[in-house]
């Protein structure tokens, strides 16, 4: 049983938007017995690893988070969630297991020819441990048990890479967390492939429509909603779509997209 745990990270001493401490004050309300862990300069170490450290001095902040995340769900277990995810039911129904996330398609995936170009037709990669674009791993929202054999690779794997300044700036050209994950999935039987999928070492996958996120071509979801706030982006390069979740106004972007259809 994965432990009624919350972690969430918040690294560069800036002021957290409000639409982001909506989303707290959520996870609070909906589950009052889950403890809730903060973790920042003041509760994690990021000066002892180089890429948390490197990434920290050029103010990559997801990157930091990146090296927190699995530190903390290897050690402590629970449900790491992005502090612009909103979730509208409580985790218990999904708690019984020894990992669960969720897929993260993106509508490249289908423009792109994505399966034709990388994928057998069992939706098993042509080339294991080749990154597979487009369809990824919520790494947004994520949990485990403590100890979890895939996550302690992963954490090994950030705490030891070799960084330097440059390459801690440019962090996204040479590390995709989503798709990290999903290719040690692979490992446990994971298909590329938009459906729920129970694995081997008890680790489930859940199709899309459960847990939503703002780029993906389906906008269903049951249990929470991903802003995509994506702090590695520029913010002048950003989607319209994601500001407006970044102000926790999914809502009236809706409205706004609807009228100009019509």
């Amino acid at each position: 049983m994965i432990p009624k745990i919350i972690h969430y990270c918040w690294f560069g001493k800036g002021l957290m938007p409000k639409s982001q401490k909506d989303c707290i004050k959520g996870w609070q309300k909906l589950m009052p017995d889950y403890q809730i862990m903060r973790w920042d300069e003041s509760t994690f170490d990021y000066k002892k690893y180089k890429a948390s450290k490197y990434a920290y001095e050029v103010k990559k902040y997801a990157l930091v988070s990146d090296v927190c995340r699995y530190n903390v769900l290897a050690e402590y277990g629970g449900i790491y969630l992005d502090t612009d995810v909103e979730v509208f039911q409580s985790f218990d129904r999904f708690l019984d297991c020894n990992f669960f996330s969720g897929i993260e398609l993106y509508r490249e995936f289908e423009m792109e020819h994505i399966a034709e170009k990388y994928l057998n037709e069992d939706g098993t990669p042509k080339n294991k441990g080749v990154d597979v674009p487009h369809m990824e791993i919520l790494t947004s929202s994520m949990a485990c048990n403590p100890g979890n054999e895939m996550i302690c690779k992963i954490r090994d794997y950030y705490n030891t890479v070799e960084v330097d300044s440059d390459k801690a700036l440019h962090y996204r050209d040479w590390v995709n967390n989503d798709r990290l994950v999903a290719r040690h999935l692979v490992d446990y039987g994971f298909k590329y492939k938009n459906e729920t999928q129970h694995l081997e070492k008890d680790f489930v996958v859940y199709e899309t429509g459960i847990f939503g996120h703002a780029f993906c071509p389906d906008e269903r979801f049951e249990v929470s909603w991903h802003y995509n706030a994506a702090s590695w982006i520029d913010k002048k390069k950003k989607p319209i779509k994601t500001i407006f979740g970044c102000l926790g106004m999914k809502g009236v972007y809706k409205k706004v997209k609807a009228f100009v259809k019509k």
